[in-house]
């Protein structure tokens, strides 16, 4: 039970970096608009899409194990 409290821990600093990643993606994308780069807002663009994945799937993880350890818990 101890390792998956450290796994938790780890899985909720990477969705924080996830999170990170994706406002640094956001805002170099509002900076290509206004530069009118639009190979590289596009680039940013798919690695935005990559990134919301990845962190919904991630969270979608961090709930599954967080309801496991709360049943282990009452039991």
């Amino acid at each position: 039970m101890k390792d998956l409290y450290a796994v938790m821990d780890k899985m909720l600093m990477v969705e924080s970096e996830l999170q990170a990643l994706e406002t640094v993606t956001a805002i170099m994308k509002e900076g290509c608009r206004t530069k009118e780069s639009q190979e590289m807002e596009d680039m940013l663009y798919v690695i935005e899409t990559y990134l919301l994945g990845v962190t919904k799937h991630l969270r979608s993880s961090i709930h599954s194990l967080d309801e496991f350890l709360a049943e282990q818990k009452r039991d």
